[in-house]
């Protein structure tokens, strides 16, 4: 008797790939003078990681950049890990005036209770 195989293919769009600009922040004052903020972003969709950089530039002209690294998630990964701890979810939420959760949604955000 042949084993069965499970062969996919599944499209890997990664429109957040290439190298990013700097895109005005704000510009705030602070005690080393008026200061100008500026970050970018880039996104590894493999790794699950946002990799943003936040640019100061003082009145002198002296530069500091900042960067920063953070680990995204996906809904269905949440949904999993949550179970997975033992919490049964009451509601997902898009953002914070409790609108559904939809793709172009600004947050994802969770109810959840322990089981």
């Amino acid at each position: 008797m042949k084993k069965a195989k499970n062969i996919f293919d599944e499209l890997y769009h990664n429109k957040f790939a290439p190298l990013y600009d700097f895109f005005q922040h704000g510009v705030k004052n602070d005690i080393k003078g008026r200061v100008k903020i500026d970050y970018r972003n880039r996104y590894d969709m493999a790794e699950q990681m946002m990799h943003q950089e936040f640019r100061f530039t003082y009145s002198g002209g002296q530069e500091e950049i900042i960067p920063l690294k953070m680990r995204f998630f996906f809904r269905f990964e949440i949904e999993h890990l949550l179970r997975l701890a033992g919490f049964k979810i009451k509601n997902l939420y898009g953002d914070f005036n409790k609108n559904s959760f939809k793709s172009d949604s600004s947050e994802m955000l969770w109810v959840a209770k322990p089981v």
